[in-house]
C-alpha cells in the first residue's frame, strides 16, 4: 500500500465511556505536527456489534487543548462528512481486516490544517467525535472523547505564514525613516538632539540639517 498520509483508525464503543484507542497500534492516537493524516472511524453498539448509523447526518471529527479553557474554546482543527459520505452497510469482517475503505466514516486533514502551534516537543490535545441525527429536531451526542498528542518533529510544514505586526516597519521603510549606519562608525553621530558628521580636516563632529521650504531644502551646517 502506497504511504500517502497518516492513518488514524478508531473504534468507538458506544457501550462505555472509553479512552479511544488507535487499533492498528493499540495506543492513544498521536500525529507529528504538520502533517497529513486521517481518521477512520468504526462505531460499534458494543464490543463486538457494529452500530446502525443510517440516521446520522453527519460526523465531526475536531481537536481542543486538553484544558477547561480550551476544551470550552474553538477547535484548533475540525472536520465534518455528511450522510452522503458515511459507509452505512459497514461490517466487523470489514472493519477488522483494517482496510480504509472499511470504515463508518474517513475524515482527512492537510498538513495545512493539522500545523498548529504547541508550546512544548509534545502537547496533549483532546479528541473528540460527535454527530447530528436527521431526526426533526436534529439530536447532537458526542459519541467519544479521547486524546489526540501532537508532536513536534522539526520539520518544516508549509502553511499560512505569521502576519507581521503593522506596528513594525518593513526594511524598506526603516531605511527611509533613520539614518544608515556608515562602514565607518565614525563618520557620523547622533548626540539625542543633533545629528553630526566627522570633519576630518578639523577632527571634530559638526552638526547639520536641513533648512528651506519644501522643494527647496538644502543641508547646512548649524555650527562651524
Amino acid at each position: 500500500m502506497p504511504i500517502n498520509r497518516k492513518r488514524i483508525r478508531l473504534k468507538v464503543d458506544l457501550s462505555q465511556e472509553q479512552t479511544l484507542v488507535d487499533v492498528r497500534n493499540n495506543t492513544s492516537a498521536n500525529l507529528w505536527r504538520g502533517n497529513d493524516c486521517q481518521y477512520e472511524l468504526g462505531i460499534f453498539a458494543d464490543a463486538d456489534n457494529i452500530e446502525d448509523v443510517s440516521n446520522l447526518a453527519a460526523i465531526t471529527v475536531e481537536a481542543k487543548l486538553n484544558t477547561v479553557a480550551g476544551l470550552q474554546g474553538a477547535p484548533a482543527m475540525t472536520k465534518t462528512i455528511t450522510s452522503a459520505d458515511i459507509k452505512t452497510d459497514l461490517n466487523k469482517a470489514g472493519w477488522d481486516d483494517g482496510a480504509e475503505a472499511d470504515a463508518h466514516a474517513l475524515l482527512a486533514f492537510t498538513n495545512t490544517e493539522t500545523n498548529i502551534a504547541i508550546s512544548e516537543k509534545s502537547e496533549e490535545y483532546a479528541l473528540i467525535i460527535s454527530c447530528v441525527t436527521k431526526d426533526v429536531p436534529t439530536r447532537e451526542i458526542t459519541l467519544a472523547k479521547g486524546i489526540l498528542e501532537f508532536r513536534e518533529d522539526g520539520h518544516t510544514t508549509s502553511g499560512t505564514p505569521p502576519v507581521n505586526d503593522p506596528n513594525f516597519l518593513t526594511i524598506g521603510e526603516s531605511n527611509a525613516v533613520y539614518v544608515l549606519r556608515s562602514e565607518n562608525e565614525g563618520e557620523y553621530l547622533f548626540d539625542g538632539t543633533q545629528l553630526k558628521l566627522w570633519n576630518p580636516d578639523r577632527q571634530v563632529y559638526v552638526a547639520i540639517g536641513i533648512v528651506g521650504a519644501a522643494g527647496a531644502q538644502s543641508i547646512v551646517v548649524l555650527e562651524d
